[in-house]
């Protein structure tokens, strides 16, 4: 799969701090990742929570948990994929092809791939497994589609 650009409805997601670490939205936010096999559409709904992390907090001091447009969209896309909507090994390759289109060296976009293949499967849910607060909500607030 190639990831050929990524589009946002918003420069950045509107969110308000949530706890000590985490963020919700105050208005919904939707990105569309254009590909090879399709446009695979993420809304994010107001009062969807994240941490903008993608991968180990390990990288934080390598890789910034938001960016430009693009970067902080497939870190989104890639927080919401971890719902289930689509494989780890999918989505963890959306992430590392975006952090790319977005700019980032692919030594680090390698590197983020590397830590959420590591690290990443205890925080991977499948569609039926229920979700750890404070993500526990956030499938009422997600709206994934795919068109071919």
């Amino acid at each position: 799969m190639k990831l050929y650009n990524i589009l946002t409805s918003h420069e950045q997601p509107v969110v308000v701090p949530f706890g000590k670490s985490h963020w919700k939205l105050v208005e919904d936010y939707e990105v569309k990742l254009y590909t090879n096999e399709g446009t695979y559409t993420f809304k994010m709904l107001k009062g969807w929570i994240t941490d903008f992390r993608s991968g180990s907090s390990l990288i934080d001091w390598f890789l910034p948990k938001r960016g430009n447009s693009m970067y902080t969209a497939i870190v989104l896309c890639h927080d919401m994929g971890f719902s289930g909507h689509l494989s780890k090994n999918l989505i963890d390759e959306l992430l590392r092809q975006g952090m790319i289109l977005s700019g980032q060296p692919k030594y680090k976009a390698d590197l983020a791939y590397q830590a959420v293949q590591t690290f990443g499967n205890s925080c991977y849910y499948e569609l039926d497994e229920k979700m750890p607060r404070p993500y526990s909500n956030n499938r009422q607030f997600e709206i994934f589609r795919i068109y071919a």
